[in-house]
Parts: structure tokens; C-alpha cells; sequence
């Protein structure tokens, strides 16, 4: 802990790069992607929520995540919060999030028969 508090800054500006140029290519590519989709500003974590309220009913999200977008997300229900509502991890790759928003985008596409 003392040597994070000590000499971690570089990496944690890395990090806090990182996470802000991947919510970036979320909003890019999904808000045009998917009509009536709500992403709230990040309020200090890597953590994003994305609102699907109005692209996709609650019976229709865990099939389209796990099996038609084959990704693994975390479910407002989860948190006693709301179905239609997923939490995306942003402290990962820009490659990892693009394809994953690539991947919901063309499958919601295909669902909506677009």
C-alpha cells in the first residue's frame, strides 16, 4: 500500500486514461447504434451503467447478452436495481470494449431485423 501511495500515480493516470477513452468508445459506437439508449456519466469508477429501457424489454436481456452477444454482464436486477439496466467493466482493453459494443450493436440489429 505504501509503495502505491508512494509511487503509483503514473500508472494510476494510465489507468484513469484508459477507463475515460473506453467510456468514449462506448458512447460512440452504441448511442448511434441503439436508439433510446441512456448512459449515464461515470461517476468515479470503471464501472458504466447502460439503460436499455427503451431498446429492449427485461424478459429479452440475459438472452440477448449471454447468448446472442455472448458477453458477460453484470444485471441491474443484480443490485437491486433495474432489469433493463446492465454495468459494463471499462478497465480493460479499447480493443476488448469495441468489439464487445461492435458485437451488441450488430445483435440488436439482427434482433430488430435491421
Amino acid at each position: 500500500a505504501e509503495a502505491a501511495f508512494k509511487e503509483g500515480r503514473p500508472w494510476l493516470e494510465q489507468v484513469l486514461k484508459i477507463i475515460d477513452g473506453n467510456d468514449k468508445i462506448v458512447r460512440e459506437i452504441l448511442i448511434p447504434g441503439i436508439p433510446g439508449i441512456d448512459i449515464p456519466e461515470l461517476e468515479g469508477t470503471y464501472l458504466l451503467w447502460l439503460d436499455f429501457h427503451k431498446a429492449l424489454k427485461k424478459e429479452e436481456m440475459s438472452d440477448f447478452f449471454e447468448k446472442k452477444c455472448r458477453l458477460a454482464m453484470d444485471y441491474g436486477n443484480w443490485f437491486n436495481g433495474d432489469p433493463c439496466c446492465v454495468r459494463m467493466n471499462l478497465a480493460t482493453s479499447p480493443e476488448i470494449i469495441r468489439t464487445a459494443c461492435e458485437t451488441i450493436v450488430r445483435e440488436y440489429k439482427k434482433l430488430r431485423g435491421q
